[in-house]
């Protein structure tokens, strides 16, 4: 009996650990919270808006982790009249791709300092990371750091960190 409660409390530290990366907010808002709960607590953090619909919120030139980016975007999913925060990209734009993997570095760097990360690569041989655990599915990540092509004109590129919640979102292996 001794044994067995010795083990227990051997393995109790790494079933704690196992679940601090589990990523359940960002920002102060909790994915699964309605629209109207975010925009309250968003609004008073960040100030006003640079672009919103129905769907989408986005704050401008924040600081989130130490890192400055350009843009903090909260998209809501709908399920009938209810809104749910399900995903959350904080992005830097850039003019190159050198930029852009200038401020990945900067992003992985501060992130590693939280979360383990996962180096991957995508089939064109670039990089990308992920990190954390997606709360409702825990074979899933929590966010993927990576650079990709801007949907903006003016700044063709942009560095990333995007957080996913659900079975619908998040990364896999």
């Amino acid at each position: 009996m001794k044994k067995i409660l010795f083990t227990l409390l051997l393995l109790l530290p790494l079933a704690a650990s196992a679940q601090d990366d589990v990523i359940r907010s960002i920002c102060g808002v909790r994915f699964g919270s309605s629209m109207s709960t975010c925009r309250a607590t968003l609004d008073a953090k960040y100030g006003d808006t640079v672009y919103e619909n129905e769907d989408e919120v986005c704050y401008g030139f924040k600081s989130v982790g130490g890192v400055q980016y350009d843009f903090l975007t909260f998209t809501f999913a709908r399920k009938g009249r209810n809104t749910y925060l399900n995903q959350v990209e904080l992005e830097i734009v850039c003019e190159t791709r050198a930029e852009a993997n200038q401020h990945l570095a900067e992003i992985v760097e501060a992130w590693k300092q939280v979360y383990d990360l996962t180096k991957k690569y995508e089939d064109d041989g670039t990089p990308y990371w992920c990190g954390g655990t997606n709360p409702l599915d825990s074979d899933r990540y929590g966010f993927i750091i990576e650079t990709a092509k801007s949907e903006l004109d003016s700044y063709p590129w942009k560095a990333s960190i995007t957080f996913g919640y659900g079975s619908g979102y998040g990364y896999g292996e």
